[in-house]
């Protein structure tokens, strides 16, 4: 396993340069591949003749259904399994975070996720600031057992248990001293709440680089955490259904992982975009033999861009928008606010680190904060919300404001902007409206 990882590694910094045209070729050899095997032997596609027309190009890929989260769970897992890989040992299992509200299993084969692994060191290492001799402190839900090289003092990674307290795992980090942290961009702004100044300052003299994961970074969110520990943040892109997706190179553009995954965006009808333009995300982990899932919605928005990096790498890249394309509010009229207005909403908020929101069933909006400090006033954040809401509403909405001292978060311990009963998008426990 060891082997084929380095090997991995090898491969990707070797595609990661390459010519468009030959990273293009051999993503349609391997799904031509993908699709012969899916039809013969995975349920789901098995006889489904949209599956069994040979595909000449990658624009043939837009003539394929897309597959959403609701249809994983109403057609089951098992439909999507091949039956090469249900036995225990063949496949490693992975849950969904249940950000939209219901966990969902996931199986991958093992040379699939030891490539998830290899993009792992390459993301680091694209960077420009990390070396394979720094110690990370990884903030994460669930364990992961050490990997080889770390034995030799090389990637070296403590897991931290998310489920501690902030209060623990800062003491934690105080009493490690590591050169690097890897966390939910949540965990990281509650740490930064939690430490004093002198705290702070004791962190900041040995820490050199922070990676963030999973959970949409916001520029607002970035500043703040850059600003606090004085050091640069990369962010990557991924999720339990389809693994590694992008990683941010030294110019912190998010480059897709176009060697393992083939990645569309498309319209709300379903139809691809030009380069440059939002859409929804839509992809193909072409690596996979466990579980394959063949234009898989993930539920994100965002903008592929094909514009040459200055870092050198070919593969295009993406930025993410709107967050999950179920994170609006709706207003009476059916009018839709999308999480990007509140993002905007929450930059202009002076003395607030968090803004979260939810909505009712019955279409009551409670929009909460997060103060920096106690001095903020509560009055002046109201007002400015109310007359944001004011001007970027069509028709007038009933808004209530609560300070918190806290931010919701996930089964999965991520955080969410929105939470909308409408939307289909229910609140962690707890979260209700108030005023």
């Amino acid at each position: 396993m060891f082997l084929r990882q380095m090997y991995h590694v090898v491969e990707g910094f070797y595609w990661q340069r390459r010519k468009r045209q030959h990273i293009e070729k051999r993503q349609m050899k391997i799904l031509r591949q993908v699709l012969n095997r899916s039809y013969g032997r995975v349920p789901f596609y098995r006889g489904n003749q949209a599956y069994a027309t040979p595909i000449h190009s990658l624009r043939d890929m837009e003539k394929l259904p897309m597959i959403s989260k609701k249809q994983l769970q109403q057609n089951g897992i098992e439909a999507f399994r091949d039956p090469l890989y249900l036995e225990d040992g063949k496949a490693i299992q992975c849950i969904t975070s249940g950000s939209t509200g219901e966990p969902t299993k996931i199986y991958h084969d093992r040379g699939c996720f030891d490539y998830h692994t290899a993009v792992g060191v390459r993301r680091v290492l694209a960077t420009g600031k990390y070396k394979p001799t720094y110690r990370l402190l990884h903030i994460r839900p669930v364990p992961m057992k050490k990997r080889l090289f770390e034995y030799i003092g090389l990637f070296r990674r403590d897991i931290i248990p998310a489920s501690l307290p902030i209060e623990a795992i800062k003491d934690i980090i105080l009493k490690v001293k590591p050169d690097g942290l890897v966390a939910y961009p949540v965990y990281l702004r509650d740490l930064i709440a939690s430490l004093s100044s002198g705290e702070l300052d004791t962190i900041r003299t040995h820490l050199k680089i922070i990676f963030s994961e999973s959970e949409m970074l916001t520029q607002s969110h970035r500043a703040f955490i850059e600003s606090s520990f004085g050091v640069e943040i990369f962010d990557d892109y991924s999720a339990y259904e389809t693994l590694s997706i992008t990683f941010e190179c030294a110019y912190h553009r998010h480059h897709v992982v176009e060697d393992r995954l083939y990645l569309e965006i498309v319209n709300d009808e379903g139809i691809p975009v030009r380069d440059g333009e939002e859409g929804n995300i839509v992809m193909t982990s072409f690596m996979e033999k466990a579980m394959p899932l063949i234009r898989y919605s993930i539920g994100d928005r965002g903008i592929l861009n094909n514009s040459p990096c200055p870092c050198g790498r070919t593969f295009k890249t993406l930025k993410l928008t709107q967050g999950r394309t179920e994170d609006y509010i709706m207003l009476d009229n059916g009018e839709k606010i999308y999480s990007a207005t509140i993002l905007h909403m929450a930059a202009q908020l002076k003395g607030v680190r968090e803004v979260y929101v939810y909505q009712a069933a019955s279409g009551d909006v409670t929009i909460y904060y997060v103060p920096l400090e106690d001095r903020v006033e509560d009055q002046e954040i109201t007002d400015f919300i109310n007359s944001y809401f004011s001007q970027h509403a069509s028709v007038p909405c009933s808004i209530h404001v609560c300070r918190s001292n806290a931010i919701p978060r996930t089964q999965g311990g991520k955080a969410r902007l929105i939470y909308s009963e409408l939307a289909n998008s229910p609140a962690p426990m707890g979260l209700t409206a108030q005023s």
